[in-house]
């Protein structure tokens, strides 16, 4: 959705535990703010904590339904405190929505440095959340900078390192599997 049309709705991407909530939760209570939990498993982890919490608490989505309910957002958190790929705020990334977090996963890392923190630094995450609230410019200026970025992560992109990575390997070892290069060029083709 274009950034003036979507709600001043905050969504919470993937989580099922209470310690990957708790943090988020944290930095955007005072803040006025509507909270949602997406994609939350019912009966799993600590489910009554999370009614209690949230505004919104969203059941597994199909996948379709999660990315239009998220793409209608102000703004998204990506709460994981493990290291991790994050497909969730690359999805957020393509499509335009800032996003705050953890700079244990990649993708906030690379696509989000300047709101990516400690999944444990609630007064950063605080600070960050209030200037995404309260900033549509650095809100829209964000989601932009993340839209762009993400393209790092389409097909092209990644079959052009993976040719480089082989390329690389053949060359250091002097073969490569026979047709293995032949047959990976062609993929997406």
């Amino acid at each position: 959705k274009p950034f003036e049309a979507r709600e001043r709705v905050y969504g919470i991407l993937h989580t099922v535990y209470a310690q990957q909530m708790l943090i988020p939760w944290l930095a955007l209570k005072g803040l006025g703010v509507h909270l949602g939990i997406m994609n939350f498993e019912r009966g799993v982890g600590d489910h009554h904590i999370a009614n209690s919490m949230f505004s919104a608490v969203y059941p597994n989505l199909p996948h379709e339904v999660f990315l239009s309910t998220i793409a209608g957002m102000h703004w998204v958190y990506e709460p994981r405190i493990l290291q991790a790929w994050g497909r969730s705020a690359v999805e957020a990334a393509v499509l335009g929505l800032a996003a705050s977090g953890s700079n244990r996963v990649e993708v906030m890392r690379r696509c989000y440095p300047e709101t990516a923190h400690s999944p444990h630094a609630f007064a950063e995450a605080h600070e960050v959340a209030r200037r995404l609230t309260s900033s549509d410019d650095f809100t829209q200026a964000v989601g932009e900078r993340a839209a762009e970025t993400a393209r790092y992560y389409d097909l092209p992109h990644a079959k052009e390192r993976f040719m480089a990575m082989l390329d690389a390997h053949a060359d250091a070892n002097g073969t490569v599997p026979a047709g293995s290069i032949e047959e990976i060029s062609a993929i997406g083709d």
